[in-house]
């Protein structure tokens, strides 16, 4: 019937603004020779194939672009003081590119995922 199918997408948009109006993490970062972890998660330097630098809303971050076509980007927040040391570590071990965005990645960064 119409009215599940409407109530369904009723639904999903409330849980899309829901999420994406949540309240920013507080993630920890650490950067070894084989990669960088967040949290529990590790991404290792072979797995991208370089890295950019954004200025988001005030706040600076590393952008890891992977080597996997729809692999999805790797975002690292870190504070201004912090930022010579942490590009001179990703630039000892990936190229550095300027950060361009597609559709998909403009998407992404918006949801916030």
């Amino acid at each position: 019937k119409w009215w599940t199918f409407t109530a369904v997408i009723i639904l999903a948009a409330i849980a899309l603004v829901l999420y994406t109006v949540r309240p920013p993490r507080k993630i920890k970062y650490v950067l070894s020779r084989r990669g960088m972890k967040e949290g529990e998660r590790m991404y290792l330097y072979a797995d991208f194939k370089a890295f950019g630098v954004e200025m988001e809303g005030g706040h600076y971050a590393i952008v890891l672009i992977p080597r996997k076509r729809f692999s999805p980007r790797v975002r690292a927040y870190f504070p201004k003081e912090m930022g010579e040391a942490i590009v001179d570590a990703f630039g000892a071990r990936l190229p550095m590119e300027e950060v361009k965005y597609d559709i998909l990645d403009k998407l992404v960064k918006w949801l916030r995922i």
